[in-house]
């Protein structure tokens, strides 16, 4: 495609990186719903720079905002060698995020999930 995808399946694909690492971590997520894992995580012992609860979900909230934007912009552009490699790189770390939720919180594997960060 010369001049990029048009916007409705760029618009959906972006919506994608949007969705796709909420629904990954979301049946581990540490929250009162979840009541195994939220007093598993509450045990482990924590650094005192970790940031307050409420950041959390601020933060990831604007992380996969900013990855969704990313993908919609990478889409609009035109087809090349660079556009695909920028998108396999950024479906990568969708995926990734999803998938270290379910390492660390699901599997509550530290080691594992440790790695999968770096």
């Amino acid at each position: 495609m010369k001049n990029g995808m048009s916007r409705a399946p760029s618009v959906l694909l972006a919506l994608g990186a949007y969705v796709l690492p909420f629904v990954l971590s979301r049946s581990t997520s540490p929250t009162p719903d979840h009541p195994r894992i939220f007093v598993w995580y509450r045990a482990l012992r924590q650094p005192a720079f970790k940031p307050p609860d409420i950041v959390i979900p601020l933060a990831w909230t604007a992380i996969e905002t900013g990855l969704a934007v990313a993908a919609y912009r990478l889409l609009q552009k035109p087809s090349s060698p660079e556009r695909t490699r920028s998108l396999a790189w950024l479906a990568g770390n969708v995926a990734a995020i999803g998938g270290w939720s379910r390492l660390f919180f699901g599997s509550r594997n530290l080691p594992a999930s440790t790695f999968a960060a770096a």
